[in-house]
């Protein structure tokens, strides 16, 4: 019987972090608006709602974001 456990997921593994840094989702979004206020882009903007979906993996983010 295998009884390794399945990698985590990209959301599995963002949520753990974020979890481990004690951030919630809005704090992950206010950091990102300071840092794409700071770099001159919109690239580097990640909204709540972003970071949610990406968290109950509704979608894989790039490896750029």
């Amino acid at each position: 019987m295998d009884v390794r456990k399945a990698s985590p997921s990209a959301g599995e593994k963002l949520k753990e972090l974020r979890v481990r840094l004690g951030l919630t989702t809005r704090d992950v979004e206010a950091k990102s608006r300071q840092i794409a206020e700071e770099k001159h882009s919109q690239e580097y903007y990640l909204s709540h709602a972003w970071v949610t979906d990406i968290e109950n993996g509704e979608f894989t983010p790039s490896i750029y974001k």
